[in-house]
């Protein structure tokens, strides 16, 4: 009986805790094969309904030039799975995309058509 009763123990806290464990994950890399330079990425949680500045993307490695890449890394320790992300270009011009997995997305990849490539 007392091995059951552990088992259950361990098999709930497991479920408990399951769910944090993607908390943080989102981190990936970007590279630019445009053919355009990159000035501001903005990445916002899909439900959210409007970029803000508090969106932008401050690290390092911008602007990001054609051919070049760039860590973005997350600090909020969010648990939201499904990202938009939007980049402006110094001509002026921006793209979007919307709803990509950042827990099962760790490159991503912007080529001359604005067509985005991951995991490659």
């Amino acid at each position: 009986m007392k091995l059951s009763r552990r088992f259950i123990l361990a098999a709930l806290l497991l479920v408990l805790t399951a769910g944090s464990a993607w908390a943080g994950a989102q981190n990936f890399k970007l590279y630019n094969y445009s053919g355009k330079t990159i000035v501001a990425v903005y990445i916002m949680p899909s439900w959210q309904p409007y970029y803000k500045e508090s969106d932008k993307f401050t690290g390092g490695g911008l602007p990001l030039r054609h051919g070049e890449s760039t860590n973005i890394n997350f600090t909020n320790n969010s648990d939201d799975q499904f990202w938009d992300m939007r980049v402006e270009y110094s001509n002026g011009t921006h793209e979007s995309w919307n709803e990509l997995d950042l827990f099962r997305i760790y490159n991503i990849s912007i080529d001359r058509k604005g067509t985005i490539h991951w995991n490659f």
